[in-house]
């Protein structure tokens, strides 16, 4: 497979990430579909829906199923490794749970970062060392 042009090949399917409203959700839906042309095909992956607006009723039976708040957005399993990436908007911050949970993951020997553009997204990776089938056309200067 030749390499994907970021953003071209998503533009006019929905992916604006310039969406003032919520960036970090054109984020996630341009990364979701990234991640499926571009990791090895060995490699699984999934975002684990923690956020959003729940009543108490459902945040507590959520917390009884074993939800845990500050989990990153992106989890990867290849090859008997995990990788985890947080998304954040520009201005975006990562919260006191994330940064907990950022702190046992490494502590559990995954490696875990955040990233606020798709590129940034593939320069992880590839810092990671996950082969990569497609590209976003950004180039390392």
């Amino acid at each position: 497979m030749g390499d994907v042009v970021w953003p071209s090949c998503f533009m006019g399917h929905g992916f604006d990430m310039t969406r003032r409203n919520r960036p970090e959700d054109a984020l996630q839906r341009a990364t979701a579909s990234y991640l499926d042309l571009a990791l090895p095909r060995d490699a699984v992956w999934f975002h684990p829906p923690n956020g959003g607006a729940r009543s108490k009723a459902e945040a507590g039976i959520f917390k009884a199923m074993g939800v845990k708040a500050g989990v990153p957005d992106i989890i990867i399993i290849w090859r008997a490794r995990v990788f985890a990436i947080e998304l954040k908007g520009e201005r975006g911050k990562l919260s006191s749970a994330q940064k907990e949970m950022q702190f046992r993951f490494r502590m559990a020997d995954a490696r875990v970062s955040t990233a606020r553009t798709i590129e940034e997204v593939e320069w992880i990776l590839r810092e990671w060392c996950v082969p990569l089938r497609a590209t976003t056309g950004a180039r390392a200067a």
